[in-house]
């Protein structure tokens, strides 16, 4: 029995160059979870710039590269979250900006 889903987000989920996932693909999700698959989104970006797959109450979303993971995202009155941080957070481990720095130079 498969117990969780983990979907990208560019070119996996949502086409790329799209602000919005097609109706196939919402379905297909929504499938999902009437199954009781857990869907989950998993990207390397950081939550705010995963706008385009916003539209599907996700069980959770892992963002920037695993550095921030949080279950049960949907707010209580069933509308999306403003922050990943809203729901419970799992990990919350961002590179902070120096260590960028120096990965970078």
């Amino acid at each position: 029995m498969i117990r969780a889903a983990f979907f990208d987000v560019d070119g996996t989920i949502s086409p790329f160059n799209t602000r919005s996932m097609t109706d196939v693909t919402l379905e297909a999700l929504y499938a999902l979870q009437r199954k009781g698959v857990k869907v989950i989104v998993a990207s390397g970006r950081p939550w705010y710039a995963i706008d385009n797959v916003r539209d599907f109450p996700f069980d959770a979303w892992i963002s920037c590269n695993g550095g921030i993971a949080t279950c049960n995202p949907v707010t209580p009155d069933g509308s999306l979250p403003l922050s990943e941080r809203q729901g419970e957070l799992v990990v919350d481990r961002p590179l902070d900006r120096e260590t960028v720095r120096q990965l970078c130079h």
